[in-house]
């Protein structure tokens, strides 16, 4: 079994109960002008047991996404370079504090969604991951 690829993305995947206010959360950024794309949503326990040793995830097969209460997002718009801006990380193309604006201005706005329909935000953990949201 290839741990690096059993995952979903399928807000099907999510507990009903968690799928409603997801959907309401991303419903609001893309009113907001923004292109938010699902990157993960239920997470097999041992993919989550691999991220855990790889420093990606703390929280390993505890994690909400196993439970399938938590998805990951990022930002599906693209630059003046026309790269995907994602987690806005270094592209090393030069226009790199582009794309951590953009990304930061996504991910508060993800954010602020999030919590108005009663989330929690992974940006505001001292283990930063912005990206994810879980009820």
């Amino acid at each position: 079994m290839d741990v690096t690829r059993i995952t979903s993305a399928r807000l099907e995947d999510l507990l009903p109960e968690v799928r409603r206010p997801a959907e309401a959360a991303l419903e609001a950024l893309r009113r907001a002008g923004h292109d938010p794309r699902v990157y993960e949503t239920f997470r097999h326990p041992d993919r989550a047991a691999y991220l855990e040793t790889r420093g990606v995830s703390k929280a390993g097969v505890r994690s909400y996404h196993v439970k399938r209460r938590a998805l990951d997002v990022v930002d599906n718009r693209r630059d003046s370079n026309g790269d995907r801006i994602l987690w806005g990380a270094p592209t090393g193309k030069g226009n790199d504090q582009e794309r951590a604006a953009m990304a930061d201005q996504f991910f508060r706005a993800w954010g602020a969604a999030v919590k108005q329909n009663g989330g929690t935000w992974g940006g505001d953990w001292s283990f930063y991951d912005p990206a994810h949201a879980q009820w």
